[in-house]
């Protein structure tokens, strides 16, 4: 007489597998296991009055970022850009708006970076208003686009692995990582 606890053996599953299925219940869900290995507590000798060699303090942190809109400011100054240029794109139609943010991020790629003391690379959308404020207008439709679909139950429900989300994310980032690469390939010149 068989016992309760035999298993007929399945030919196609080996005895590892079918143990292994047995972790999933009957809704495909996993169980919770927990170890019986305690956690252990490693120790390391450190001289804590040597913190300032390893970390930056939040003075220091500050300071480059103030320094970093500083070398802006000077390479805007050298190139007669002023800060109310951020406003110039704002009253064309969209084609010429786009024709305009385009040529613009050109001669911010294109720029000469001849200053030895400070470069350009890496804060264009410094020097340049107007890329900062195109790169935040889209920023925030792109938000807007994934917050509107993750508080919408219907969006969700008629797109459950979020493909046309996807699709519409990729669409509306399409600009940033265009920028990006024309700024790697610019550099690696």
């Amino acid at each position: 007489m068989l016992s309760a606890n035999f298993r007929s053996p399945n030919p196609r599953v080996s005895n590892n597998a079918s143990r292994s299925r047995s972790r999933y219940n009957s809704k495909n869900k996993r169980r919770v296991h927990f170890t019986d290995t305690a956690a252990r507590r490693h120790e390391y000798e450190f001289d804590w009055d040597l913190r300032s060699d390893y970390w930056y303090d939040r003075t220091e942190l500050n300071s480059f970022s103030a320094v970093r809109f500083e070398e802006a400011a000077t390479l805007r100054e050298a190139r007669g850009v002023s800060v109310s240029s951020r406003d110039d794109a704002d009253g064309l139609t969209m084609s010429r708006r786009n024709l305009f943010v385009g040529d613009k991020i050109t001669n911010a790629l294109d720029d000469v970076d001849d200053n030895h003391e400070v470069s350009i690379r890496g804060i264009e959308h410094f020097v340049f208003p107007l890329l900062q404020k195109e790169m935040i207008a889209r920023k925030k439709e792109l938000k807007a686009a994934v917050l509107g679909y993750s508080r919408d139950p219907k969006a969700r429900r008629l797109d459950p692995r979020g493909e046309r989300l996807a699709r519409e994310s990729a669409v509306r980032s399409k600009w940033a990582r265009d920028v990006a690469k024309e700024r790697g390939i610019k550099y690696c010149q």
